[in-house]
């Protein structure tokens, strides 16, 4: 083959690798209406499972009308998708409207399948609009099932809030029913309460400079290991399934997630109306 023949074919190869569209590294996620929630969720084949989550995001900013009570969360979630019927790991920041007047907060919430459930008390107590959050999630196995288990098995759990340097942390070893089956990244609000106005709230790189956040440690039923995957790469997996959650109230569509970046890493939620 002759230089130049083999520097054209070169040419050829290389302009086909940058013609593929970045859109390709993000997963295809399956469109899906909840009355709670808006964002994205991974579900873990059987065999697989997940057994950590990084996100950040900053704190949206409210905005209240009148005596208007309202309520909107930013959080991540293990477990309560895919099995209802399993301990439900939440932490997130608060943005809600009390009365006409914007108040802030952190919640590390774990939802017991017994149907009770365990409110740890937040450090840090409060956090202000812009605020950076990094949030770290990761499940300690503990001992041999056989033998029942460990004192120690259970979530271990920080929330940082980088603008202000307070860190809270959450260690909960009560042998919690994990199905370590599903995971999450929304914005959300009570049942039955109307959404406030939280204008957008971004996850990831994109939106926090904060690299390696919205990723997940994730195992396969061939004994393969990820530890640090990015949501979109995990829904690209065998065996995952990738939803994105648009919240909505009979009709009215009250909260949207956007496409994920070209990396599947990064996204916001945006606020359509109230209820």
């Amino acid at each position: 083959m002759s230089r130049k023949i083999f520097l054209a074919l070169l040419g050829f190869f290389i302009a086909g690798l940058t013609a593929l569209p970045a859109s390709t590294f993000a997963a295809t996620a399956t469109p899906a209406n909840s009355t709670l929630v808006a964002g994205y969720q991974l579900t873990a084949g059987t065999g697989d499972n997940i057994t950590g989550i990084k996100a950040s995001w900053l704190v949206p900013e409210v905005t209240c009308t009148g005596t208007e009570t309202s309520y909107s969360n930013v959080s991540i979630m293990i477990d309560g998708f895919a099995s209802p019927k399993t301990d439900q790991l939440r932490i997130g920041t608060t943005s809600n409207c009390v009365a006409g007047k914007a108040t802030y907060g952190v919640f590390y919430v774990l939802n017991l399948a017994s149907g009770t459930t365990k409110v740890v008390k937040p450090l840090p107590a409060t956090v202000s609009p812009g605020d950076l959050i990094k949030v770290t999630a990761t499940w300690n196995p503990g001992g041999a099932p056989k033998h029942g288990g460990s004192t120690n098995q259970g979530w271990r759990a920080t929330l940082t809030d980088v603008t202000s340097g307070a860190t809270g942390k959450l260690s909960d070893k009560s042998k919690t029913k994990a199905a370590l089956n599903s995971a999450a990244f929304v914005v959300g609000k009570p049942a039955g309460a109307q959404l406030a106005d939280f204008d957008s709230a971004g996850f990831g790189n994109t939106y926090t400079t904060v690299r390696n956040t919205c990723e997940l440690t994730a195992g396969f039923s061939n004994h393969t290991v990820f530890n640090s995957i990015s949501i979109g790469s995990l829904g690209n997996q065998k065996g995952f399934t990738l939803t994105q959650y648009t919240m909505v109230y009979g009709l009215d569509v009250l909260a949207t997630a956007g496409p994920l970046d070209t990396k599947g890493k990064s996204f916001s939620v945006s606020f359509n109306a109230a209820s």
